[in-house]
């Protein structure tokens, strides 16, 4: 078995699939701000052009991050970022779901 990040490095190295995997971040970055379901439809998006289902949930765990990254950004502009992360256990909630969900989606690149 190789390694993720050679496996995730071979995915940009490719510009087909580097396209297609910065389209599926823009689409579910777009999706996740209407909806929490558009993180799980999002971490399927991403995970789709990887090579195998291990590269396809790192895609996924790091769409997340992206989409958390966002959100925090956002709430900088709008002067909530302090209170936001002064929220606690429903601070942690939203982390874990912005990872998590975005992970679990990436469960589709396994279907057949």
């Amino acid at each position: 078995m190789t390694d993720l990040a050679t496996e995730l490095g071979a995915t940009l190295e490719n510009p087909r699939r580097a396209g297609l995997t910065l389209l599926a971040v823009v689409v579910g970055v777009a999706l996740a701000s209407v909806h929490w379901l558009g993180l799980v439809v999002g971490g399927a998006l991403v995970a789709l052009p990887q090579r195998s289902l291990p590269t396809g949930l790192l895609a996924g765990f790091l769409f997340g991050g992206v989409v958390l990254t966002v959100f925090i950004v956002d709430l900088a502009a709008a002067g909530a970022a302090s209170g936001f992360l002064r929220f606690g256990l429903l601070r942690d909630v939203a982390v874990a779901m912005g990872l998590g969900l975005p992970t679990f989606g990436a469960l589709a690149r396994g279907l057949r």
